[in-house]
């Protein structure tokens, strides 16, 4: 759904975030992304892992 999605400004939803995989791809394309993720240790990885792409962008 990243590749092609249903609108240029349409955000991904990814109810199972984990380490942030899908974010950090969106974040590298450009697009919007909604992560849900309930473990607070995958939690904290995730947001390290954006914080690390947005720096580095």
């Amino acid at each position: 759904t990243l590749l092609y999605p249903p609108s240029l400004d349409a955000a991904c939803l990814d109810p199972f975030a984990g380490s942030g995989t899908t974010g950090v791809a969106a974040k590298q394309m450009g697009r919007k992304c909604i992560l849900i993720e309930v473990e607070k240790e995958y939690v904290e990885i995730a947001a390290r892992r954006l914080e690390q792409q947005v720096m580095f962008t």
